[in-house]
């Protein structure tokens, strides 16, 4: 089953407006789009990895991007 998926611009989601977006991804399932937390740092540089490793990404720490959270958005199943 081909599952139509959205993908959001950190830009769209407003700050101060609205923490959380909800994207319909298919007639199933939905995720919500929030601001990453500093808990979240070390799963996103897990994210980031084989990425990094393909040298599609330069490479991020889990401290690098604990200090730059802001910059981050996590989409979570609901």
């Amino acid at each position: 089953m081909k599952q139509k998926i959205t993908i959001l611009r950190y830009s769209e989601l407003k700050r101060g407006k609205q923490n959380n977006s909800q994207v319909r991804v298919s007639e199933q399932k939905s995720f919500t789009i929030r601001h990453a937390l500093k808990k979240d740092a070390k799963k996103i540089a897990l994210l980031l990895e084989p990425y990094a490793k393909q040298k599609l990404l330069l490479p991020r720490s889990a401290k690098d991007i604990c200090d730059h959270i802001a910059n981050f958005a996590v989409a979570e199943n609901n």
